[in-house]
């Protein structure tokens, strides 16, 4: 059954990961060195019998509840795959809206429509479309959606690139970094308690392979590698009693963004859907 509160057993700072291949999520201590080399191995097991994730606990006592009635929910990249599902499963915990920004108008604009008829309600769901390479129309939109302070905000990172070409490496960059990097701070800048927000969350998306060595998709992974160390940083213990905003990190496990066969791939982003929502691949 589906419940109306949002689970992520997280620390009460988050510094943490969840990994939706193994039902507890993890907060890490300092690692232990490992080999990453052999990636395929990795991916294949679940992490928690894993030798190279050591470094990581994979049990956590304490929980958060978070109860997404009447929170803001705003998905960077909410057109398909898991930003789609996150969308849903988020509309179904009873959030007040969602604002899905992304660059495809036509899927954009569809479902916009659809769940807005749904729910007989206008205003539910909205898409803008946003290039979030451009670092001023980010920071504008931001400015725009998390202008009431007294709202509980929630902010999903999920849009992300991978370098097919190697001329790509900057626009990977652009992507992958840079725009999370604008996209937390200005949501953060917003949102904390201390400068009259409401506190909130934003939580972050990333391949689990951020732990492996993967040199086919090296821009792509390098970049996701820094969100982690990005994320544990703003999740320090110091800053949440200040900002009341939580920073977290899901790393999902393999996904499948083609649509040849959409009936079993849609299978494939429930759980880091899930994950994000409540906090576990089972419900």
């Amino acid at each position: 059954m589906a419940s109306s509160r949002a689970v992520l057993a997280i620390r009460n700072y988050f510094t943490g990961f969840a990994f939706t291949n193994q039902k507890c999520n993890t907060t890490p201590t300092q690692c232990q060195p490992f080999n990453t080399d052999n990636s395929q191995d990795l991916l294949k097991k679940p992490l928690s019998d894993n030798k190279s994730t050591s470094g990581f606990h994979t049990e956590s006592s304490d929980t958060v509840l978070y109860d997404w009635r009447n929170a803001a929910l705003v998905v960077v990249g909410a057109c398909k795959g898991i930003g789609a599902h996150i969308l849903r499963m988020a509309l179904n915990e009873g959030v007040e809206s969602v604002t899905n920004l992304d660059i495809n108008e036509k899927a954009g604009f569809a479902m916009q429509y659809e769940f807005n008829q749904r729910y007989s309600d206008k205003n539910k769901v909205k898409f803008i479309k946003c290039d979030i390479t451009s670092e001023h129309r980010q920071i504008e939109i931001f400015q725009n959606l998390l202008n009431d302070r007294t709202k509980t905000y929630v902010v999903v990172n999920n849009a992300g690139l991978i370098d097919q070409r190697p001329d790509m490496s900057k626009e990977v960059v652009d992507c992958n970094v840079d725009a999370l990097v604008t996209s937390t701070l200005k949501a953060l800048d917003l949102m904390r308690k201390d400068e009259g927000g409401s506190g909130g969350a934003i939580i972050n998306l990333s391949p689990v392979s951020v732990l492996c060595h993967l040199p086919y998709t090296r821009c792509y992974n390098d970049n996701k590698k820094c969100f982690l160390t990005f994320n544990m940083s703003l999740g320090n213990e110091a800053f949440f009693p200040r900002t009341g905003v939580r920073v977290m990190s899901v790393c999902y496990g393999a996904s499948d963004e083609e649509k040849k066969q959409p009936r079993k791939l849609s299978l494939k982003y429930t759980k880091p859907a899930r994950a994000v929502v409540f906090g576990s691949q089972k419900r």
